[in-house]
């Protein structure tokens, strides 16, 4: 009980001494944005993770089942997802585009591998299901690692391939 109480305190001082020069309202706004950012997508990682096993006959049988290990990209996500906004916005931008490229890329071959593997009507949406979440957890992963400033939510003109937007 002792350690934890003295990690919690370091792990409050790291927080407040790591803060950013950026405005409150800002780093609230884009800390809520990716804790909702993250949940969404690690929703559909642990999504993805239950249909690739229900294709190997482990089906959930009660709500309490998604409450172990397959449930644990939702809170990751969101926390990841929130500290990132909050500290590292560039990072929560570059994960999002790269993930939801990573998702349509992923999706596509998913889809194409269910149809061509499984003769099971459902083999085509499972496998997509499947590939989106892979490529997902792919994309947001390697854009958290390798941020682009360009991608950062918070800077006047943030660029997307593909489109422009400004605010």
């Amino acid at each position: 009980m002792r350690h934890s109480r003295k990690l919690l305190l370091a792990v409050l001082v790291a927080a407040l001494l790591g803060g950013s020069s950026r405005a409150a309202q800002a780093q609230l706004w884009t800390a809520a944005l990716g804790g909702v950012a993250g949940t969404v997508s690690g929703g559909y990682i642990t999504l993805s993770i239950v249909v690739a096993r229900a294709q190997m006959g482990h089906y959930l049988r009660e709500p309490r089942d998604i409450l172990d290990w397959k449930g644990m990209p939702v809170l990751i996500g969101g926390s990841t997802g929130a500290a990132l906004g909050m500290w590292a916005p560039d990072r929560l931008g570059t994960g999002f585009v790269y993930g939801s490229a990573g998702a349509i890329a992923g999706a596509t071959a998913g889809v194409l591998i269910g149809w061509a593997v499984s003769n099971r009507p459902e083999g085509k949406w499972a496998g997509g299901a499947i590939g989106a979440g892979l490529g997902m957890a792919i994309g947001t992963s390697l854009g958290v690692l390798v941020p682009n400033k360009a991608l950062d939510p918070t800077t006047r003109r943030t660029v997307v391939p593909l489109y422009q937007i400004r605010f």
